[in-house]
């Protein structure tokens, strides 16, 4: 259980202590894969962005060659 002299993060109180070297408190700790997640994810949103701008370029309906 957390102590005055040893808190620990009520979200998952047995991988992140709340408590952190000197110098690294700035650093958030992320669970393992969190990184590769939010470059998947970043990734994935540029290419639907790209998609969906070339898809407002191509000619399409009735009007396309007036």
């Amino acid at each position: 259980m957390a102590t005055i002299n040893n808190p620990v993060n009520p979200v998952n109180p047995k991988n992140y202590p709340v408590a952190r070297p000197a110098g690294k408190e700035h650093i958030p700790l992320y669970p393992t894969g969190f990184i590769a997640f939010r470059i998947a994810q970043l990734s994935l949103a540029v290419l639907i962005l790209a998609l969906t701008a070339y898809g407002g370029l191509l000619p399409r309906g009735p009007l396309a060659g007036s």
